[in-house]
């Protein structure tokens, strides 16, 4: 019987068949920090790769407006990802034409970007992840320049019609991996696209900052300027008009309960005066916080008896995987949530929150009302949502999750 050679010859391997923990090179063209729900994702999104072994390196273009302060301390993050801030032509403040003016500080902070791809992707197995649809285009377009595998997490399901979307169709063909955040977009995609490797990711909340120790109600109330009384029911997130939080305020006007106080937490100052505004003709009393550091959020969810979503959701915004509902549900409070497809992934109705008719402001009104009644059960719902948001919806299981899902496409 001949003799085994020493070293046998070896199948060739592709170098991108052993990838464990990848470099991760996710660009953004967000402010970062920045006070936006796509910042504050991304940055947590970032931490939670990091925490979990992988090297993350995040690439934002050096904006005007950003806030002056550490990730750590903004986000109320442990673990902050290397950020590195690129040069760009951010002209978004000083011209009418918004749509040209974003157009060209994508464009500018992509070209300085793609030394950075290249550099950091000669050191070793490297990844590129990104969320964006233009950066995405361009990525593609350059791969033969930086030759970095692609992943692109989807939050907006493209259309697919006219030159615009035909090239995005051979941008998502190109992609190594495609993560979405519900199975309404897998389904609908795979109809569309039909891609290989395809990852229903749910979006997330950040468990070690909303989990942290804080004074009880009463005192966070007293901290916060509060009523100490009133059942407080609160909505966290923008006040932007597509987002119409005017819903909220047609649903006070129903309630008949004394001593309801609805909490609206977060919108720009041009956003809160409007709806201010809208709350004194309507001649509903709603305290309006303005912007709020992420990092202050919990504190609010906290101090808070009932928590509310609600966004108007129309065509691609069905999609859509809000973020503050996995917060709601890791602060275990009742929530109150519009019947949705991508909502009725999340939570059951009557289990881990109450579904309420998306367009018609007297459904929620009714469904607070019976919350309102009883507390005690509330409560018991309250933690069932958070149980189910720590086994499934943390960033940290999240993060693991993307990770397997790149060594599965790789």
């Amino acid at each position: 019987m001949p003799e085994r050679p020493n070293n046998p010859p070896q199948t060739p391997i592709h170098p991108r068949t052993a990838l464990t923990n990848p470099k991760i090179i996710y660009l953004t063209s967000a402010k970062i920090p920045g006070r936006r729900a796509h910042s504050i994702q991304t940055v947590r999104t970032c931490s939670a790769l990091t925490g979990v072994g992988a090297p993350v390196w995040l690439l934002a273009p050096r904006r005007r407006g950003v806030v002056e302060t550490g990730l750590r301390r903004f986000y109320g993050v442990r673990t902050p990802p290397r950020v590195l801030h690129l040069p760009c032509l951010d002209l978004l403040r000083s011209t009418a034409a918004k749509g040209a003016a974003y157009l060209i500080l994508i464009l500018s902070f992509f070209l300085s970007a793609l030394p950075a791809l290249t550099i950091i992707g000669a050191t070793g197995p490297t990844v590129l992840y990104l969320r964006e649809r233009r950066l995405l285009v361009l990525a593609w377009l350059t791969k033969p320049l930086h030759r970095l595998p692609i992943i692109y997490e989807m939050h907006e399901l493209p259309s697919f019609t006219g030159f615009t979307g035909r090239i995005q169709r051979l941008a998502l063909r190109g992609c190594e991996g495609i993560v979405v955040l519900t199975h309404y977009q897998a389904s609908t995609l795979s109809e569309k696209l039909g891609h290989g490797c395809v990852e229903v990711i749910p979006d997330a909340a950040d468990e070690s900052l909303i989990l942290r120790d804080t004074p009880d109600r009463l005192e966070l109330r007293r901290m916060l300027g509060l009523p100490e009384d009133a059942v407080i029911a609160a909505y966290i997130g923008q006040l932007s008009r597509w987002k119409n939080p005017e819903f909220i305020l047609e649903a006070a006007r129903h309630v008949r309960e004394g001593g309801v106080v609805f909490l609206l937490v977060g919108g720009s100052e041009k956003d809160v005066e409007r709806v201010r505004r809208e709350a004194e003709r309507l001649g509903v009393d709603v305290i309006l916080t303005g912007f709020v550091e992420p990092s202050m959020i919990p504190l609010y969810l906290k101090s808070s008896d009932i928590l509310i979503h609600y966004s108007a959701s129309r065509g691609d915004m069905a999609s859509l995987s809000p973020l503050k509902l996995f917060e709601y549900m890791l602060a275990a409070k009742p929530i109150l949530a519009p019947d949705y497809p991508y909502i009725r992934e999340v939570v059951e109705d009557g289990v881990e929150a109450i579904l309420f008719k998306p367009d018609d402001p007297g459904s929620l009104a009714e469904k607070l009302s019976k919350l309102v009644g009883n507390l005690e059960e509330a409560e018991r719902m309250g933690v069932r949502a958070r149980a189910k948001a720590l086994e499934r919806y943390t960033y940290t299981a999240r993060a693991r999750k993307i990770l397997e899902m790149i060594n599965r496409c790789l």
